[in-house]
């Protein structure tokens, strides 16, 4: 292990939530801030909930499908990415877990009012890259394997309460504070990894509400044809209820349960176009694409999880003529949001199989982190070796005689 890195902190009592940090090896002064650092994450899962091997099937077309997709939208020069769809998902699906992970265990500290650790983990993350860039795998691979950092704080005392802000004598009773605070990354990082398996269970948990979030998408589209807009409104259920002072649960638990649900509907509308590519349903794809269009647009509405699939499913209905046949085509809003929600529930699927997935991760990687260290302790030995040999080998050889030797030496009487 190398030396400690020392960083210089110097913290003045009228700043609130801001700190001036020069490292003392020679680095440039440069201003942080924890305002902002906290970004809180969520993700989220027809009516009745097929089983595991129906989703495995359906997972495995709509992989083949999104594949075949992909490999034909590639120009012969790009690179190829050796994962499945699936995989891929997964993936993504892992680093919003661990951006939100993060974002916990930063909202911890300042309820304890830590703001050097914050500011550490946001230079931390703007030297190395956001996780969303270099993957979870890596984020937590650096947070282990960097080396323990001293900081020296120095941090003026209160101004005393009352009297005038211009008195000079007030203003030289101020006395400095300083102490060390050790930031240990890899504490940081089994702090971070305790969190993401916390977050992982809730979101399995949260997850395993998208059927029942599908049901209450079609009730309340039945009771919608019956009802003025008022009554719809407070004739809406509930699915998903969060008590925010609850201590057993992470502090942004319902955020990332409405973001999990914006996720999952957009990854079920991206297989839903490309199962509608491949299959040849090319009426059916150019109504989802135009209504997405005007959906994504920057004056658009830019809806996002039910609502998304509330406003398909209210969407004109549209018979199209088919030229080769000279048959009316009827598109089907309602249809497309069943089969929406179809796929809600086998992305729901997937992301469920991750997050269980997440212990394992933690362990292998572990396990990738103890062998590399005792790797390069057993190089460390093997070299102290060698050279330890190179220096006896090395050496110059004795001149003098032994002290056994019968022959008289120069200089002493016999």
């Amino acid at each position: 292990m190398h030396g400690l890195k020392t960083s210089l902190v110097v913290l003045g009592a009228a700043v609130t939530g801001h700190a001036f940090v020069a490292p003392r090896a020679g680095l440039p002064t440069t201003t942080t801030s924890t305002s902002g650092l906290v970004r809180p994450f969520s993700a989220a899962p027809t009516t009745e909930a097929p089983s595991r091997l129906q989703c495995a099937e359906r997972r495995s077309r709509v992989g083949r499908v999104v594949a075949m997709a992909t490999s034909s939208a590639r120009g012969p020069g790009d690179g190829e990415d050796a994962r499945s769809p699936d995989e891929l998902k997964a993936q993504a699906a892992k680093n919003m877990l661990s951006e939100s992970s993060v974002a916990s265990v930063v909202y911890y500290w300042l309820e304890f009012r830590d703001d050097l650790t914050p500011q550490w983990m946001k230079q931390f993350t703007y030297r190395n890259g956001d996780i969303q860039d270099i993957g979870w795998h890596q984020h937590l691979g650096l947070l282990l394997r960097a080396e323990p950092e001293e900081m020296v704080v120095r941090r003026l005392s209160q101004r005393p309460q009352g009297g005038s802000g211009n008195n000079p004598y007030l203003k030289a009773n101020r006395t400095q504070m300083e102490y060390n605070v050790l930031i240990e990354p890899q504490k940081i990082a089994s702090k971070v990894m305790q969190v993401r398996e916390q977050i992982s269970r809730e979101w399995i948990q949260d997850l395993s509400l998208i059927s029942a979030e599908n049901s209450e998408v079609e009730r309340h589209r039945e009771d919608s044809l019956c009802l003025d807009s008022e009554s719809k409104k407070r004739d809406r259920k509930l699915v998903f209820d969060h008590d925010p002072l609850n201590n057993t649960s992470s502090p942004y638990r319902g955020k990332n349960y409405k973001l999990l649900l914006d996720m999952i509907t957009k990854a079920a509308v991206r297989a839903y176009r490309s199962e509608l590519r491949v299959s040849g349903d090319r009426y059916t794809l150019n109504w989802l694409e135009k209504f997405m269009h005007r959906n994504d647009m920057e004056d658009g509405p830019n809806l996002k999880g039910n609502d998304l699939v509330e406003a398909i499913i209210d969407g004109p209905i549209v018979v199209i003529k088919d030229p080769r046949t000279e048959k009316n085509r009827v598109i089907d809003p309602g249809h497309i949001g069943g089969q929406l929600m179809n796929f809600r529930q086998l992305e729901a699927q997937l992301v469920t199989e991750a997050m269980e997935s997440i212990p394992s991760d933690h362990v292998e990687l572990k396990r990738q982190f103890l062998e590399e260290r005792m790797r390069d302790q057993l190089d460390n030995v093997v070299l102290t070796q060698r050279r330890k040999r190179i220096v006896e080998a090395s050496a110059p050889k004795d001149d003098f005689p032994s002290a056994d030797s019968s022959t008289p030496q120069e200089g002493f009487e016999v």
